[in-house]
């Protein structure tokens, strides 16, 4: 896999293969890289590489787009992403559809974005309607506390 850090629009499709990759995780942080949507559909993400991605991607001050639906992207995975959550200043999207995560883990991630200002779109994997009304329930949370710092940027939940 082959990156150069001025590329602003990155897909990877199919049987691509990140693992353990230092050269793509390091453009995701290099000082020049103006990488603003990464589209990682379908890929062969392991728990390691998904999880190197997410800590990666605390620290990158241009990614506004994060695609990662159909991968294995699992509870495991979710924890490193909470994290990236509550750091990234930047991320405005991200597409998780798809993927095997538990009603648990999209609590958490909901939970994580209290403190995040930027995130305008979150697209989550078909949960049952319980679920659905607490992720409501918290959507609305996380929206006042946007509204009472200020922020005009309010999130939005969609389902695939």
């Amino acid at each position: 896999l082959t990156i150069k850090c001025g590329v602003e629009v990155l897909a990877i499709n199919g049987n691509e293969t990140i693992g353990d990759d230092q050269q793509f995780y390091s453009m995701l942080t290099h000082p020049n890289t103006r990488l603003q949507l990464l589209h990682m559909r379908s890929t062969t993400l392991s728990t390691t590489a998904a999880i190197n991605l997410f800590n990666t991607l605390k620290d990158n001050k241009t990614l506004k787009v994060l695609y990662v639906s159909y991968n294995a992207i699992t509870d495991d995975v979710c924890a490193a992403m909470t994290a990236t959550l509550q750091r990234n200043s930047c991320l405005e999207e991200l597409i998780l559809y798809d993927n095997p995560i538990s009603a648990e883990a999209i609590k958490l991630t909901m939970d994580s974005l209290k403190v995040n200002n930027t995130l305008t779109v979150l697209r989550l994997p078909t949960c049952s309607q319980d679920t659905k009304n607490t992720i409501s329930s918290l959507q609305q949370v996380i929206n006042r506390n946007r509204e009472g710092q200020g922020c005009q940027v309010k999130l939005q939940i969609k389902y695939w």
